[in-house]
């Protein structure tokens, strides 16, 4: 492996959670490019998720695969507080 950064682009869940191992292993920085948040489209803005458990599944989901990111890379400052508010 010769770079330093992995960018996984969006919508790249699962393909942190593969990368995750690798990086970690030969010291690369993962970098998440999360155009969207899952929870917030499917919870909060369009309401698809009525059962709270499966909110809750979605919402833990989410927070664990930012977690795994070294760095997440977002559009709008809005966004980011909305990150940070949430997670």
């Amino acid at each position: 492996m010769n770079h330093d950064v992995i960018l996984i682009p969006y919508p790249g869940y699962f393909d942190l959670i593969i990368l995750s191992p690798i990086c970690y292993l030969f010291k690369k920085k993962l970098y998440l490019d999360l155009f969207i948040s899952l929870y917030n489209t499917s919870v909060e803005d369009r309401k698809i998720i009525k059962y709270t458990f499966a909110k809750k599944i979605i919402f833990y989901f989410e927070k664990f695969i930012l977690n795994l990111a070294s760095k997440i890379i977002i559009d709008t400052n809005l966004h980011k507080d909305y990150l940070t508010k949430t997670y």
